[in-house]
């Protein structure tokens, strides 16, 4: 019960992971694509 737990756990900490490297490729595109617009 506690291993589940600590799989859950990590699992949730993969997922969040993914979501601040898609986030920050995110807003890279958004500036990259900003800066090609004003130039």
């Amino acid at each position: 019960m506690i291993k589940q737990k600590w799989d859950r756990g990590n699992n949730d900490r993969k997922e969040a992971l993914y979501l601040e490297n898609f986030l920050r490729l995110l807003d890279l595109i958004l500036l990259i694509a900003l800066t090609h617009i004003c130039i």
